[in-house]
């Protein structure tokens, strides 16, 4: 985002009137945005594969460091069932062992 940002603010220097104004103004959205981003804090789920994770070396691209307020879970059985990917909309449903495979999806 940085590099395309850099790019717009060529593109603005570089043209002239109406233009030069609309890349501008893109631009400071663009900058607004770029600073709301490194400030927000990443919520959600992370799925790994954790005897991976376990047997990395440490400071290796697959060692996971958890910092303050990170929680590892890792349940007993899955719970749910993700419906991600090519799909008209994404879900989450409980699991039921009764379901077959194609039941999620209808």
């Amino acid at each position: 985002m940085r590099h395309d940002l850099g790019s717009l603010a060529l593109q603005a220097a570089q043209s002239d009137g109406m233009v030069a104004n609309h890349a501008t103004q893109i631009l400071a959205v663009g900058q607004s945005l770029l600073r709301d981003l490194q400030s927000a804090e990443s919520v959600g789920r992370l799925m790994i594969d954790l005897d991976r994770v376990m047997s990395a070396e440490p400071g290796s691209s697959d060692d996971l460091v958890l910092r303050g307020g990170n929680r590892l879970r890792v349940p007993k059985l899955s719970q749910e069932v993700s419906i991600i990917g090519e799909v008209q909309n994404a879900t989450l449903h409980l699991y039921d062992p009764s379901r077959t495979r194609d039941d999620y999806f209808g």
